[in-house]
């Protein structure tokens, strides 16, 4: 999308921002750059639209642009340090961004910091959303994780978006398998434990911590957290400093429609 598209969009959404601001952000490193099919027109993908709306909100919520620009960069720091601790390929950074979500995971991020339980959205507003023709709805009804009805709150939303990316890494990673039936099964038991937990807090709500506190450590305990530290190797290292110049200069995939 054009520069104009990109501003349009977020007017929607409720932020307003100028083009000169933009291209601030783009210049202090908090905005990846966008693609220049000719020398005079920028093209901004998605991902400059869901870290704007980041950036923007964070602003509304009283953070600075300092603050914001911390976050952002330990980020950045926290993607090398796992991508030479997995001795991930790191010649290709927009290939590691996509295998790990990292686009989907700030999405989902912005809509759970923005839940609020009197906001509503129209089926139409959720398929702009979701940028859907239907299917992510469709699957959620399926699945029995929401009911068919005309409005949906923000929490459901939230779901949506969440749904959304398991299907969309699932298939991005070659690695592992895109099948939508296997996404089916693995919603459908998320959605069978979440009712019994439910059921549990519900049940004694003034001790609700306790059953979610339990259920955390239950969770952690059953994970496997172990990083194999791997010893670098000249190679590793190459990659390592060929990563940490991609991510400085912010140059990911162009191409990528976060």
């Amino acid at each position: 999308m054009k520069m104009k598209e990109l501003i349009s969009r977020l007017k929607a959404d409720g932020y307003s921002i100028t083009g000169r601001m933009i291209k601030h952000y783009i210049d202090i490193g908090i905005l990846q750059k966008p693609e220049y099919k000719c020398p005079n027109q920028a093209l901004y993908a998605d991902f400059h639209y869901i870290r704007l709306k980041r950036i923007l909100s964070n602003k509304k919520a009283g953070k600075s642009i300092a603050k914001i620009k911390d976050e952002i960069f330990k980020e950045n720091d926290d993607l090398l340090i796992k991508i030479k601790n997995d001795d991930l390929d790191s010649s290709n950074i927009n290939d590691i961004i996509k295998k790990l979500g990292i686009v989907e995971r700030e999405e989902a991020d912005l809509i759970k910091s923005e839940l609020n339980d009197n906001k509503t959205y129209t089926k139409v507003d959720i398929l702009e959303k979701l940028d859907s023709d239907g299917s992510i709805l469709d699957l959620a009804v399926d699945t029995g994780v929401i009911s068919d009805k005309d409005t949906y709150n923000s929490y459901e939303l939230y779901i949506l978006i969440c749904i959304k990316n398991l299907i969309k890494v699932k298939k991005q990673n070659k690695n592992a398998s895109g099948q939508l039936i296997e996404r089916i099964s693995e919603i459908s038991k998320l959605n069978s434990i979440a009712n019994e937990i439910s059921y549990l807090i519900n049940s004694d709500k003034d001790n609700s911590w306790l059953y979610t506190y339990l259920l955390e450590s239950i969770v952690l305990s059953k994970v496997d957290k172990k990083i194999i530290r791997k010893p670098m190797t000249e190679d590793n290292d190459y990659k390592y400093k060929k990563a940490l110049e991609d991510l400085e200069s912010m140059e990911f995939d162009k191409n990528y429609e976060g």
